[in-house]
């Protein structure tokens, strides 16, 4: 394994930290959860152009203090329904360009408090129907550049954020 997913506790004496990226690191394949754990001030997580295909259920349950979250640049992504449960206090969340397939009606369970959502570029093909149930507070939605080739039927992508 590489340094990340050996090394779960890596970052665990750095209670004080607030921001967190990793970058055009292609070996970097997967993230435990306990890659988290005690970083309790952490406000934003930045995962771009990597190996990883798939941010886990719970992924971020250490981490409740979360404002952003940013995961772009990965040729194909998928996210598991719960992945982002839990982060009340998350603003901002952008995952564009990561050839993500599906959205589905759990993806953004727990988020109530999100203002931003961006999903550009991300080669979205599925989106249910409820997919947008709990972003109650939403205000900046961008999914431009993206083919919707599949849409849960008589799904209206707007009127779901209401």
């Amino acid at each position: 394994g590489n340094l990340i997913q050996s090394k779960s506790n890596l970052f665990s004496n750095l209670k004080n930290l607030k921001e967190l990226e990793f970058a055009h690191i292609r070996n970097l394949t997967s993230i435990d959860s306990n890659l988290f754990n005690n970083l309790i001030c952490l406000e934003k997580f930045v995962l771009k152009n990597t190996g990883v295909e798939l941010i886990k259920d719970y992924l971020f349950r250490n981490s409740l203090n979360l404002k952003s979250i940013i995961i772009e640049l990965h040729k194909s992504l998928k996210i598991e329904s719960n992945a982002f449960n839990g982060l009340s206090n998350l603003k901002c969340l952008l995952l564009n360009s990561n050839g993500i397939q599906e959205i589905n009606d759990e993806t953004f369970n727990g988020l109530e408090n999100l203002i931003e959502l961006k999903l550009t570029e991300s080669k979205i093909k599925k989106v249910d129907k409820k997919s947008f149930k709990y972003l109650k507070s939403l205000q900046i939605f961008n999914v431009y550049f993206n083919t919707f080739q599949l849409i849960n039927e008589s799904s209206n992508l707007i009127s779901n954020i209401d």
